[in-house]
């Protein structure tokens, strides 16, 4: 194997590109290599740490949302109670009302037979008062002596 002057400057050209290109690579690009691979691995830790951050802010907002939902539930049985409450006492009320409102209507009635029948009285007294005077006036005027007697027994019994 032997070699041209001309091949052996093309090996040793080649040679030469091969170690210069490496060196650049090695005195640049390493480097810069580096500081990419540490900016990316800050950049993991980073996210590591806002993974770990966020995973114990869903436990807590996990936790907060189970208590939320046991004080919802205690809540809502609150207000159903409070419903069955208000429902009981709304009917009591309105039974109440309805037994006042018979009472009422049974006095009224009682009121109005009374009135009814204070006026009947009224009116048949006045009417017997007037048909008994009446009555004894003509029995007096036909009979004087029988008057007489009526009139004292009358005074007698005032005079007692």
């Amino acid at each position: 194997m032997i070699f041209s002057v001309d091949e052996f400057f093309k090996i040793l050209n080649l040679f030469t590109r091969i170690v210069l290109i490496g060196y650049v690579i090695k005195r640049y690009g390493i480097g810069y290599i580096k500081l990419q691979m540490a900016q990316e691995k800050a950049e993991i830790d980073i996210l590591k740490q806002q993974r770990a951050h966020l995973k114990k802010e869903c436990e807590h907002i996990e936790k907060t949302m189970k208590a939320e939902e046991v004080s919802f539930k205690a809540m809502q049985e609150k207000f159903k109670a409070w419903d069955v409450a208000v429902k009981a006492q709304s009917l009591q009320e309105q039974s109440v009302c309805h037994e006042r409102q018979k009472i009422m209507n049974v006095l009224l009635e009682r009121k109005v037979v009374s009135m009814q029948r204070a006026h009947v009285i009224q009116t048949e007294v006045a009417e017997i008062i007037s048909q008994t005077a009446h009555d004894l006036q003509q029995t007096f005027q036909e009979n004087k002596t029988l008057g007489q007697k009526y009139i004292t027994k009358v005074l007698d019994a005032l005079a007692e």
